[in-house]
């Protein structure tokens, strides 16, 4: 049990007392549930992006960010697929791209970049 946990019963004991000084005996219950609802709301978060990471999964934004970032290099016209994810903690990506007519060499040197 850390600080934090002491310090969130506390602050429920004292709400609780208060309720039940205003004769109000259902204070306990309301904040009780109220901060399992806070624990649950954190807990889904935690457990959407820790399964999105156990995935080899991405953020939606970052497929688009990756994206226009292709697309705004000169000489790329288009961008028909791109591929990211996670292989430990490096980002990977794979993406497939049209490119302007221009010799080999001038292709060679896009791809550096």
């Amino acid at each position: 049990m850390g600080p934090s946990t002491a310090c969130t019963g506390l602050q429920r004991r004292r709400l609780a007392r208060l309720g039940v000084w205003a004769c109000f005996p259902l204070a306990d219950l309301i904040v009780g549930l109220l901060i399992a609802a806070a624990i649950i709301i954190l807990l889904w978060g935690t457990v959407r992006t820790a399964g999105r990471r156990l995935m080899d999964g991405i953020e939606p934004d970052l497929l688009e960010r990756a994206r226009s970032a292709l697309a705004a290099t000169s000489g790329i016209d288009a961008v028909p697929d791109l591929q990211l994810r996670w292989i430990g903690h490096r980002l990977q990506g794979n993406a497939t791209i049209q490119a302007a007519d221009m010799p080999i060499s001038a292709g060679d040197l896009m791809t550096k970049a």
